[in-house]
Formats: C-alpha cells, sequence, structure tokens
C-alpha cells in the first residue's frame, strides 16, 4: 500500500470511539485508505500526580475535573477496541494517526477566536460537539501543555486547574478546548477531504467567514458530489453490514479483495445521480426523480456488490421502501444536499410530512437511525476550513 497523500480522507475532528460511529460503507468507498484520527494523548504521565493532591483536598471542583478525565480514557478505551475489531482492514482500508497541534494556553485563544470568527457563542458551540472529544482536548491541554508551561510546577498546575473548573469559565473552556483539532485543521493547509465525523458541525461551518471569492472554491461542486453519493452508498449498504461487528469486518476486507470492480459501478451509479437530476426542477418534481433514480438505477447494483439472491434482495427492498418515514427522510437528505437547505422548506418537507403515515415503525427502522445518527459521509476540505476562517 503506498504512503499517505492529500488524496486520503481524514476522518475528523472526532475520534471514533463505537463501531456505530463508523459506517462500514465508508470503509468500501474509497480506494485509497481513509485516516482515522486518534483521542488526545498526555505523554506527561508526572502530571497526573497532581490528582492525589486534588483529591485529597477535595475542592468542589473536583468532581467536574474528574468526570473530564473519566470521559477522556472512556474515549480512548473505545477507540482502542474499535481499533482492535477493524485491524484485518488495516493498511488496506484505513490508517490510524495523531494529528499534531498545539494545545497550550495561546492555542485556546486561537481556538476561542475561530468560534467568535463564525458570530458564534461559547454556548451555542456547546451543542455542537462531542463531550468525550472535548474533555480528551482539555486533558491534554491541562495535563500536558499547561504543565509544560508552569516549568512542572504543580503547585501552579494546581491553581490553573482550579480556575479552570469554576462554574463561570468552564463552559467557555470547554467549547474552546474542543475548537483546538479544528484550529489544528485550519494550519495543515492541505488541500485534504474530510469526512465529518460530527454532523452538527455543519451549521458551525458554514457560518465561519466565506472566502474572499466565494465563486473561485473550486472545490465545492466535487465534495457535494461527493457527500450525496457517500450518503446513498452508506445507506444502501447499511442493513448488511452495519453496525460493524467481527464477521462484518471480515466482510468488508473480502469485497474490498474481490469486488473492487463491481463497487467502483456502484460508487459510479451514487455519483451519477447529481448529475443526471434538472436541479432547475420543482420542488415535488424533483424529489420524485431523486427516489426514482435511486430506485431503478443505483439500488439494483447493490445485490452486484453483496451478492444477494433474489429471493433476499426482494425482501431487502420490502423493508426498505416499507419504511416510508425513512425513505422520505434520506431522499430529502439526498436533495437537500444537493441542492440547498432552502429546498427543505419550499417542497420536500411537505412531502416528507405527506409520507409519514406509513408504515413507520419497522424493525429495520431501528437501524436505519442509528446510521443516519452517525453517517460520516459530510465532506469538507482542510482547504477551505482554512480559507473561511483566515
Amino acid at each position: 500500500m503506498s504512503e499517505q497523500t492529500a488524496s486520503n480522507v481524514l476522518v475528523a475532528p472526532d475520534p471514533i470511539s463505537t463501531p456505530e460511529m463508523l459506517c462500514a460503507g465508508t470503509l468500501l468507498y474509497f480506494d485509497a485508505p481513509i485516516i482515522l484520527t486518534l483521542p488526545p494523548q498526555v505523554v506527561t504521565q508526572e502530571s497526573f500526580e497532581l490528582l492525589d493532591k486534588i483529591q485529597s483536598k477535595s475542592p468542589d471542583w473536583a468532581p467536574r475535573m474528574f468526570s473530564v478525565l473519566s470521559a477522556w480514557r472512556q474515549k480512548q478505551a473505545g477507540t482502542r477496541a474499535l481499533l482492535t475489531l477493524l485491524e484485518p482492514l488495516k493498511k488496506e482500508a484505513f490508517y490510524s494517526f495523531w494529528l499534531a497541534y498545539n494545545s497550550n494556553y495561546d492555542a485556546l485563544q486561537r481556538a476561542k477566536e475561530l468560534i467568535s470568527s463564525a458570530g458564534w457563542t461559547p454556548d451555542q458551540f456547546l451543542s455542537s460537539i462531542d463531550f468525550e472529544n472535548a474533555c480528551g482536548e482539555l486533558v491534554r491541554h491541562l495535563f500536558l501543555e499547561k504543565y509544560l508551561e508552569v516549568n512542572r510546577n504543580l503547585t501552579d498546575l494546581y491553581e490553573y486547574i482550579a480556575s479552570v473548573f469554576t462554574d463561570k469559565a468552564y463552559p467557555e473552556i470547554l467549547a474552546s478546548a474542543y475548537a483546538l483539532r479544528l484550529t489544528g485543521l485550519v494550519e495543515l493547509k492541505a488541500n485534504r477531504p474530510i469526512a465529518l465525523t460530527n454532523a452538527r458541525l455543519v451549521s458551525f461551518l458554514a457560518d465561519l467567514p466565506a472566502p474572499t471569492n466565494p465563486h473561485n472554491d473550486g472545490g465545492d461542486g466535487l465534495f457535494q458530489k461527493d457527500a450525496v453519493s457517500m450518503m446513498i452508498f452508506n445507506t444502501l449498504l447499511a442493513d448488511w453490514l452495519d453496525p460493524l461487528t467481527k464477521e462484518r469486518v471480515e466482510i468488508l476486507a473480502s469485497l474490498r479483495k474481490s469486488k473492487r470492480n463491481e463497487i467502483d459501478r456502484f460508487k459510479g451509479k451514487c455519483l451519477a445521480v447529481a448529475d443526471k437530476i434538472d436541479l432547475q426542477s420543482d420542488p415535488g418534481v424533483l424529489f420524485n426523480q431523486v427516489d426514482q433514480e435511486i430506485r431503478f438505477t443505483v439500488l439494483p447494483v447493490v445485490r452486484d456488490v453483496l451478492e444477494i439472491g433474489d429471493t433476499a434482495f426482494t425482501d431487502y427492498k420490502a423493508r426498505l421502501f416499507g419504511d416510508g418515514a425513512f425513505w422520505a427522510a434520506f431522499i430529502t437528505n439526498v436533495v437537500t444536499w444537493m441542492t440547498g437547505p432552502q429546498l427543505v422548506q419550499a417542497g420536500a418537507a411537505a412531502t416528507t410530512l405527506a409520507r409519514m403515515v406509513a408504515t413507520a415503525f419497522s424493525q429495520y427502522r431501528e437501524i436505519r437511525q442509528t446510521v443516519r445518527r452517525s453517517d460520516c459521509s459530510l465532506l469538507y476540505t482542510v482547504s477551505k476550513l482554512a480559507k473561511r476562517s483566515a
């Protein structure tokens, strides 16, 4: 396998720590291995000697600090377990990677400025973060970077930690800590695509300052098509491959080796949806165009990839379309990514509501809800993020 290049998709900003966070289709979609980022690390283990003092003094902020440490350790343990599960796919489908970026006091201030540059308050931003990852970033800031900044003086570190976990300071610092990794991505200044692991960040990214010439950002169309394509690709494979298990990882490894041509054909059909649809159509017509294109052009190639027999494929389609509420919401999401959020208000949302009377509570829906929450198919680019926040 070749070395990592700018073409390798970076799965970020939150490290993957449970099988549900990663759609199996993402491990098939890209020819080059994707890059899974790892949780923040603390190499200065001696800084944790301070915990005994905090425990013995038992300040009123101690429970908050220990909950942050617990969340960080839980994230680390989850990521280790997931990487063990994915071991058969290592180097073929993914690499693991530690992002290198500062998390000292100055970096924390730059992260705070990044949040405010979007016109967001720390409280607003907190609603979009992954709590465990924010805790990990804060732990790294405190027990690595700040520990070194105070010249390894545990008394000074104690005083700083006490100031961080006050009722007033803690929310803002936690928000800024989560944004540390985003500022690190900005500083990469590379034209590398990102598969977002936190879909709640989309609104924040959209509110960052626009590039000087927004009409000359050549990557938008390409990555928007990829977002649509991956959304379709992952959703149509999810019933068979999600959530990830040991057996399904082995299936993925086998598919990557033996079904590359079929997978590429499937991807081509998914990408073609955005090209074939008339985006000038009436919203209701556009909704139906996407619906028909996926039903009759894209869906049949799923059988080629997974070698599904006629009976199993008929049953699969019955369950897929039988959940009318899910299917309508899925098509609405595809249309929204193709045309922008204004379409949902104009017509597609009404179409979804009209179809809610369909059979909406099947066993199939439970799997789909999990996939929808965790689908990391929203592509962004480091270079675009750097331009928008400059």
